[in-house]
């Protein structure tokens, strides 16, 4: 590349000379270096040292340049670890959020979760002043960094801090609702992983909301609807939109609700389609278009008026939020008509406290799935402990959530059923950030003066034919109350392995329920049960789920939401659109 002073690099036509206008130069490389053009990156990382040999003391450019090492990785040299870190250590002599935040991104980047917090918790004690009870009293971060500080805890499963950790999340959140405060944003999908309590969830939605709203164009005027539109034969025309064609479990699960033939379903579907498509995911979109009556691109067409001039009687918002994450919780706005529950997920007495929309309530789970098309066949071969390395005798409890799921509380409980269970074994899977999840969960596990051997740690399989293998090891799945298994449920239900959950109030903790005094006392008797013929019936009871039961049965969901769809509309066209409605069987 040759030295500096050979790049021909100008500003406004005259050689660099000033340490900003390196520093500016090296920024607008970092804007256009992508993974393809890491010269970019080279010639970026070159312009902050240039910068930091004029002025050595700027946390800017060892910010910058450490991001530019980072990304570069290798082709920084094999030192490039030590090199990055560095820049970024530096960085934070300027204690500003973004340098901390910057070490972090660092650590989360090598899967270092505990890094990433201990990075944070770093920046919150030099940007924030703590009361007695460490609460902040002012600070001078972001709610973003607030949860991003929390994530990682939640992450890493940072148990000491997590009390204390909730209460300044908390206090923070409520300072920023405050009249007198500028409003600060959290995101819905940060509002619902976080333990907050529902007041302050629906408030983060609809703070959220409002920004989203002055962001985005409504329609001003909508259209009024009258039964009459939907014909003699009343078949409800249906818009499901979806952000993106990622191959996703859920995305998949919907194809449940779309007709089979026209005479046995008393809707119409359509499939309306916001955004891209991910590459790989041809075959999920030749699939809904074989299924659906219509197959429309909103990218071609401005989704205002398509809205007010379609023939449309409804839209559904199917898939994945507009966010890394699905998002199981209220928007918190009024542009949502109505939310599709259930009895067990939204019981009357939780409804105002958790959600800002209306409810159509269906009989039975509001969950969907396709898992019979995913596993049409049971097993070639029934599965064995030895083939996937687990202990040939004992009782294999299982958690298979995310670690930000898993709380001080419900790891206490499980302890408590290891520790009252002999030969009992607590499996949990490789997931992101396992190695600090694994450390902190065994210095928990070392309190309670239990054998780290029974702690389990998995690999994660490399085809979902082995995760429903494995997963039918087990002897009872045991979930998380803060947010409950959604798609991991469904899985261990079709493996035909009993689920003991405990119900939280939010609609993402209430997936599945049991009264929480039962927990242990259930679990307990469960696997004490094993040898006795009962405990047999009770597995194949299970087994059967795959052939009887309501939740995997899509032809009954969807006659359940046709019902839904046209007792809402029928409903509205009256007059009645304050109402919830209640699906009968």
């Amino acid at each position: 590349m040759g030295d500096v002073s050979s790049w021909g690099i100008r500003v406004q036509g005259h050689q660099l000379v000033k340490w900003d206008e390196w520093h500016d130069r090296g920024v607008a490389l970092l804007q256009r270096a992508t993974d393809r053009t890491w010269g970019l990156y080279h010639l970026a990382a070159r312009c902050f040292k240039t910068s930091l040999r004029l002025r050595p003391r700027l946390p800017a450019a060892h910010y910058h340049l450490g991001y530019a090492i980072a990304s570069l990785r290798e082709n920084a040299g094999d030192d490039w670890r030590w090199k990055a870190r560095t820049s970024f250590e530096l960085a934070t002599l300027g204690q500003t959020q973004v340098a901390y935040e910057g070490l972090a991104w660092f650590h989360v980047a090598q899967d270092d979760a505990h890094g990433a917090y201990v990075a944070l918790t770093r920046g919150m004690k030099a940007l924030c002043q703590l009361d007695d009870h460490e609460s902040p009293t002012s600070c001078a971060t972001s709610l973003e960094f607030l949860f991003r500080w929390w994530d990682a805890l939640q992450q890493a499963c940072v148990f000491a801090d997590w009390e204390r950790g909730r209460r300044v999340l908390e206090a923070a959140l409520k300072a920023s609702f405050l009249p007198d405060q500028p409003q600060d944003i959290m995101s819905m999908s940060q509002g619902m992983r976080a333990p907050i309590s529902d007041e302050l969830r629906k408030q983060v939605a609809s703070t959220y909301w409002k920004l989203l709203s002055r962001q985005s164009q409504f329609p001003s005027k909508v259209a009024k609807f009258s039964s009459s539109l939907l014909g003699p034969k009343r078949r409800v025309r249906v818009g499901y939109v979806s952000f993106n064609f990622s191959p996703t479990r859920n995305l998949n699960g919907v194809v449940n609700c779309f007709p089979t033939s026209a005479d046995h379903h008393s809707h119409q579907d359509c499939f309306a389609i916001y955004g891209h498509h991910h590459k790989d995911s041809e075959e999920d979109v030749d699939r809904i278009l074989s299924e659906t009556d219509e197959f429309i691109d909103l990218q071609r067409v401005c989704a205002i008026e398509f809205s007010n001039t379609s023939d449309y009687h409804m839209a559904i918002k199917i898939n994945e939020h507009e966010v890394n994450m699905v998002y199981a919780a209220t928007t918190g706005g009024p542009s949502i008509d109505l939310f599709v529950t259930d009895r067990v997920a939204t019981p009357p007495d939780l409804h105002a406290a958790t959600l800002s929309e209306r409810v159509l309530v269906l009989p039975g789970s509001h969950f969907i799935n396709n898992q019979k098309d995913l596993m049409p066949q049971g097993f070639s071969s029934p599965p064995t402990r030895q083939e996937f390395s687990l202990p040939l005798s004992g009782v294999l409890l299982a958690c298979f959530n995310a670690f930000f799921k898993i709380t001080p509380d419900i790891l206490d409980l499980w302890l408590h059923i290891l520790l009252s269970v002999p030969q009992s074994f607590l499996l949990f899977v490789k997931y992101q950030y396992h190695q600090a999840a694994r450390r902190n969960i065994l210095q928990v596990v070392k309190q309670k003066n239990i054998s780290s051997a029974r702690i389990i740690f998995m690999n994660r399989t490399a085809s979902l034919r082995d995760h429903m293998r494995r997963t039918s090891l087990s002897d009872v799945y045991l979930d998380t109350r803060l947010y409950n298994a959604h798609t991991i449920a469904v899985d261990v239900l079709w493996s035909g392995v009993p689920i003991v959950a405990l119900p939280g109030t939010s609609l993402a903790s209430r997936v599945t329920a049991r009264d929480p005094h039962d927990y242990v006392d259930l679990t307990r008797a469960w696997v004490r049960a094993r040898p006795s013929a009962a405990n047999a019936r009770a597995r194949e009871a299970f087994k059967n789920l795959r052939r009887d039961g309501e939740i995997f049965d899509g032809d009954r969901f969807a006659r359940k939401l046709e019902k839904g769809f046209l007792i809402a509309l029928d409903a509205k066209d009256a007059g009645n659109v304050g109402s919830n409605y209640l699906v009968s069987e």
